[in-house]
């Protein structure tokens, strides 16, 4: 089990990565639904950032860069979300520097968020499972895109190898 001691670290910083489907945004919102009252914890979904259904890459960049060249300077993490409707970038999102911070999606774990983590998770589930999962979410047109960007996570992948930085890994079995 790991083990954070909320008295000694200020702000807390978790990143957890994985492919579609395996179950991070739960694992997200479960673990800021537990989170000690008396601290703050927001959530920054990687869908936030990714520009588009090709941008996986640019996505991960940029939060690696937010939590080093900010987050780890104890500067806001600012950044635009995109609108996927619109397919634009729309409003400025700020999160304070003081507030602890749970980042979750694909490409999330870099060399760059790791170092600032204080814990950082992969997470994997069943391929068949995995899709079934991602596919049947309301309201996206994932199945069109499946393909590019389950190759664009491969290659992601290859490049950071993931879990090998992840401190704790997790295996989805339902």
């Amino acid at each position: 089990m790991v083990d954070i001691d909320f008295a000694s670290v200020a702000p807390i910083t978790i990143v957890i990565d994985g492919p579609s489907g395996a179950g991070k945004t739960w694992l997200a919102n479960y673990l800021a639904s537990t989170w000690p009252r008396n601290r703050r914890v927001e959530i920054l979904h990687m869908d936030d950032v990714y520009p588009g259904w090709d941008g996986l890459v640019a996505g991960s960049q940029l939060v690696s860069d937010l939590l080093v060249n900010q987050r780890a300077l104890s500067r806001p993490v600012s950044w635009q979300r995109y609108d996927w409707e619109k397919e634009s970038l729309t409003e400025w999102m700020r999160i304070p520097p003081d507030v602890d911070l749970i980042v979750e999606g694909c490409g999330a774990l870099t060399a760059g968020s790791a170092a600032v983590a204080q814990l950082s998770i992969w997470i994997n589930a069943d391929e068949v499972r995995r899709k079934a999962r991602a596919l049947g979410r309301g309201g996206e047109s994932f199945d069109e895109h499946w393909d590019n960007w389950d190759a664009q996570f491969v290659n992601f992948i290859k490049i950071h190898n993931p879990q090998r930085l992840a401190s704790l890994v997790v295996r989805q079995e339902r």
